[in-house]
């Protein structure tokens, strides 16, 4: 599947992966800006208005510090209030910064997923690509009326600042591999690199602690398994130590700003197992396998790839049990209890989950064909069914006119 092998030209611009890459990204932009224009555009309460309204009604007229009191997460706003000083306007500056954001995702799946199928192979990493970059979970009409609701998906489109932490999701985890698999170099480049990622995982949390909720605890287990299981040296733990620190302080405040600064008992976390979940779904046990279905597949059939010694395809497992856990058993305090928050981790987990499990399935697959037929066919099936749901799903919220997906 070499791209420049279907080319007469190897000079054209369509036999150009980097140019391809950047073509279908800024389509991906597009396309899904529609569907964030029809949103802000049909419904006048929903995600997009309610944060950029803390922007345009507060930042702009109160200052940075009365906006802060409401949102201790500002990196997506930041993007809105410098929109916003250019003159555009809330429906304009969203579709912007939602097209941007998915733009730059999609960019960053395509370069990732070629990396992990290998580079001559092109177009199975714009297949599998664009794939994870629709899918959802299997929709069942007879179960549940909602493609999401219940469910969640890898890919949530009413959301702006979920959409905006996952490029430097994509990224920290992109760089957390490089790392792992370099643990052996030192000097400046890998402590550069380090800090690097000190930095994204920051730059995550100011656009969403979703990513991170999920990330530390799993790469927490990942590096304990890695000392004690794999037995492997301690240094490479005691770095990523150094590189968390920051991260951890920066998640450390927005959780204290988040939940306890109120100083009274109108505010919190409790525990209550499945009080949260349960209230979208008929059976949590049955939403769960609709959207894990291929993720779960996949930790079957490649479970000698995922939980080899020193597989870096372990940690995505992690993060997903970690996004259940939080969703399952935790919940805010009052008004905001059944708003569902953490369940963004989960969801964010899934995303990751994709990007890891489908390009190790299309290279064993399809690359080494070292899966059997059977395997193959079944899997290729699941991930048409995510994929024809994720489609489905995109047309509701295009074309709906009310709320509820």
């Amino acid at each position: 599947m070499n791209i420049r092998g279907h080319c007469l030209g190897g000079g054209s611009f369509f036999c150009n992966p980097h140019a391809l890459f950047i073509l279908l990204s800024i389509l991906y932009g597009v396309v899904t800006g529609v569907l964030v224009f029809h949103h802000v555009s049909t419904f006048s309460v929903n995600d997009y208005y309610a944060h950029a309204t803390r922007v345009y009604d507060v930042w702009l007229t109160d200052g940075f510090g009365a906006f802060s009191q409401y949102i201790s997460y500002p990196g997506w706003h930041f993007v809105q209030f410098l929109l916003a000083e250019l003159g555009f306007s809330i429906r304009a500056s969203t579709v912007i910064t939602a097209g941007f954001f998915n733009m730059a995702t999609a960019l960053l799946v395509f370069y990732c997923f070629r990396q992990a199928i290998g580079k001559e192979h092109v177009l199975l990493a714009i297949v599998a690509g664009c794939a994870a970059l629709m899918v959802t979970a299997v929709y069942v009409p007879w179960f549940s009326p909602h493609v999401y609701y219940g469910q969640s998906s890898p890919n949530i489109w009413h959301n702006p600042t979920y959409l905006a932490v996952r490029p430097a999701a994509l990224a920290s985890m992109a760089l957390f591999v490089r790392l792992y698999n370099t643990r052996s170099r030192t000097g400046f480049k890998w402590f550069c690199e380090g800090g690097l990622l000190s930095v994204l995982l920051v730059i995550s949390l100011l656009l969403k602690p979703s990513f991170f909720q999920v990330f530390l605890p799993a790469a927490i287990v990942f590096l304990l398994i890695d000392c004690c299981i794999w037995q492997r040296d301690l240094k490479f733990l005691a770095k990523m130590s150094a590189i968390f620190a920051l991260p951890i302080l920066v998640v450390a405040l927005q959780f204290f700003s988040s939940f306890y600064s109120a100083g009274d008992s109108s505010s919190g976390i409790v525990i209550m197992p499945f009080a949260v979940w349960s209230v979208y779904t008929p059976n949590v046990g049955i939403s769960l396998l609709l959207l894990l279905a291929f993720p779960l597949y996949s930790l079957f059939v490649l479970r000698k790839d995922v939980f080899a010694k020193g597989s870096v395809y372990l940690l995505p497992a992690l993060m997903i049990l970690a996004g259940l856990l939080q969703y399952i058993l935790l919940a805010e305090l009052g008004a905001r209890m059944f708003d569902g928050n953490f369940g963004w981790g989960y969801a964010t987990a899934t995303f990751i989950a994709w990007c890891f499990f489908l390009p190790l399935f299309v290279r064993k697959a399809l690359v080494e064909k070292s899966i059997s037929g059977v395997k193959t066919v079944l899997g290729s099936v699941i991930v048409a069914l995510h994929t024809a749901s994720g489609i489905y799903y995109y047309i509701v919220l295009t074309t709906s006119t009310t709320v509820g997906f």
